[in-house]
């Protein structure tokens, strides 16, 4: 039934997968800069991206609720970055 999940279960779910996350970015970090130099005309340096600040950067983890005529439908996991 949908809605039937408590608050802390879906808390802990929440952290669960920004946790996944974080991981995942910090053990692909190289390759990650690696496709963005290679995918611009003028890349920043990875030298400038961490001088500059610019690897630092906050996630957040908000839950898409499947609505009618928006989203991609259940199962979609949609993220943004708000730089």
């Amino acid at each position: 039934m949908p809605g039937s999940v408590n608050r802390a279960s879906s808390d802990a779910w929440r952290q669960f997968v920004l946790m996944e996350l974080v991981d995942y970015l910090d053990q692909h970090r190289d390759r990650i800069i690696e496709r963005y130099q290679q995918s611009c005309d003028a890349p920043l340096s990875q030298e400038q991206l961490d001088q500059d600040g610019l690897l630092d950067f906050e996630l957040a983890l908000t839950f898409l609720k499947d609505r009618n005529g928006w989203g991609q439908g259940k199962g979609f996991l949609g993220m943004n970055l708000i730089g």
